[in-house]
Formats: structure tokens, sequence, C-alpha cells
């Protein structure tokens, strides 16, 4: 009951937390790295001097790498509260997906735009370190406009927090055929175990038998004693 108990209180506390806040930056750099190439493409064609232009960008795969490692994070996290579910620890994963900055796009977006241009300003930041030396100013950073830079955050971490709102929906509309997946994966490898240990039982019954009339036989082929 007390480890019952235990897991209820951190499904519903730790991991909707933890599911959010790395659904959230994954999120986030991912809008990031679509926006650096955006303004670096627009930056081509509407301003006279890009400031993306002629430096590498080893930020985009950091950037990349970092999203990457939050989904995974944020996954390992879904498929947990998913097992404690099929384990009928109920609620776990329904706590997850209704994680408070997750109910709404809106909320989504308020939290995914500034993360954004945190993040895209910070990828500029090492490029330009990088390149020159010195750390480069906002407009800089943002590509040479901060109109330009900052009308591309909005607008694509826009779309990014509406499409991770409809992937948290489809999700969680799909959670009772997730949840009773798992449990019949849990019911088969049960299963499975325990036949296991029939067989091992049962060859064990087998052979004692065996081992036994090898014994007797053997016992059976002795001379008998000579005469003193």
């Amino acid at each position: 009951m007390r480890a019952a108990s235990t897991m209820r209180t951190f499904a519903r506390r730790a991991m909707p937390i933890v599911f959010g806040i790395a659904a959230l930056f994954s999120a986030a750099c991912v809008a990031a790295v679509l926006s650096h190439y955006a303004i670096d493409a627009a930056g081509d064609y509407l301003l006279p001097h890009d400031t993306y232009d002629h430096i590498g960008h080893v930020s985009r795969s950091i950037a990349t790498l970092v999203a990457a490692a939050f989904a995974l994070a944020s996954a390992f996290v879904f498929l947990v509260a998913a097992v404690a579910d099929a384990r009928r620890f109920r609620g776990a994963l329904a706590a997850v997906l209704g994680a408070s900055g997750l109910r709404s796009p809106l909320r989504l977006a308020l939290a995914i735009v500034p993360a954004a241009f945190a993040v895209l300003v910070a990828m500029e930041s090492i490029d330009g370190r990088i390149a020159t030396g010195m750390q480069p100013g906002i407009a800089s950073a943002l590509g040479g406009s901060i109109v330009l830079g900052s009308s591309a955050i909005c607008t694509i971490g826009i779309l990014v927090a509406v499409a991770l709102w409809r992937a948290l929906r489809a999700l969680a509309a799909s959670q009772r055929s997730i949840t009773a997946t798992i449990e019949r994966l849990i019911a088969l490898r049960a299963t499975g175990s325990s036949s296991d240990a029939s067989s091992r039982r049962l060859i064990k019954v087998i052979a004692e038998p065996a081992i036994g009339s090898v014994l007797s036989r053997r016992a059976g082929k002795r001379a008998p004693p000579q005469a003193a």
C-alpha cells in the first residue's frame, strides 16, 4: 500500500512537471532552429546586410541535439506513466498529458515563443564568439533586424506550439489503447515467465527418476561379496 501511494504521488506531482519541461524545451529548441534557418534565408533578400552570412552555424547542430535529448526525456516519462497505468496505478498517464502548461495552444505559445527567442540568441552568441571572438548584439543575433528576427520567431513558435498541442491531444485520445497494449504485453511476459518456470520444474521432475533408475541399475550389477 505504501509503495502504491508513493507511486501515485510521484505520478501526480513529479512526472507531469518533468514531462512538461522536457516537451516545452524540446519544442523551443526546434522552433529556434527553424527560425534560424528562416531568418538566414529571408535575410538574403530582405536585408542589406545579413549577419548570418559568412559565419559557421555549429549552434544549429547543438540545438538539434538538445531538442532530441529533451524529446527522449519526455518520451521516457510518457512510457513510465503508461506502464504505471497498465500496472493499475491509474491516473499517471492522464496526469502527464494534462500538465498545466500543455492544456491549450495559447499556453504553449506563451511558453515556447520566449524560450525560442532565448535559445536563438544563445545559438547566435555561440556562432558569433566562434567566428569573431565577440558577443553579438541583439540585432546581430536576430540576423541584422530585430523586426525580422522577432517576426520569424513568433510565427514559427506559434506553429510549433499548435503542432505540439495537436500531438498531445492525439496521445490523449489514444490513452486507453496505449494502456491496453502495454497491459497485454505485460500479461504476455508474465505468461511466458510462468511457462518457463513450469517447463524447468517439469524437466527437473522427469530427470530425478531417470537419475534414480540409473543408480539402481548400477547397484543391481554389483557382484555378490566373496566368501572369506
